[in-house]
């Protein structure tokens, strides 16, 4: 009986020093698997929106002579741009998951802001303000980005 006894003793410190350092291992496994899905999260978003700058910035300066890109440099834009538009659609609507409150309303504020009607408007002019639009959406996701992640980081 006392063999067990001391064996217990001996033992007990060992594996509750075992226990807990998995503990801490899984947690912090877990912490840094969330902050690198909130990175990619952020880089996702802000491709997406200098994709979408990228092209509203050539696009503003055309006044019907074109934009001086060859039609094939001008289909790569416009398919960035394509899938610019549905990453920045699906990380508004699924945002919550991995961004900030902060970054969520920064992006549900692009998509809430009044647009020119191409219709009425030239195109340049709807060109630029969709320019300036995605833009200031860009530096200051930028500046949340920063600062979550610099924060944030296991």
């Amino acid at each position: 009986m006392d063999f067990l006894f001391d064996l217990l003793i001996k033992l007990a410190p060992g594996v509750v020093v075992a226990f807990l350092a998995s503990r801490w291992a899984v947690k912090k496994f877990h912490a840094e698997k969330w902050w690198e899905r909130k990175e990619k999260a952020y880089r996702e978003i802000i491709e997406a929106l200098y994709d979408s700058v990228h092209y509203f910035s050539v696009y503003k300066e055309d006044y019907g002579q074109g934009t001086g890109y060859s039609k094939q440099v001008e289909i790569e834009l416009h398919q960035k741009y394509e899938k610019s538009y549905w990453t920045l659609k699906k990380a508004t609507d699924m945002g919550s998951f991995y961004i900030s409150k902060e970054a969520e309303d920064i992006l549900e504020e692009l998509n809430k802001k009044d647009r020119l009607d191409f219709d009425s408007n030239p195109k340049w002019d709807v060109y630029e303000h969709e320019f300036l639009l995605h833009k200031n959406t860009l530096e200051r996701l930028i500046k949340v980005a920063k600062k979550e992640l610099s924060g944030n980081k296991i």
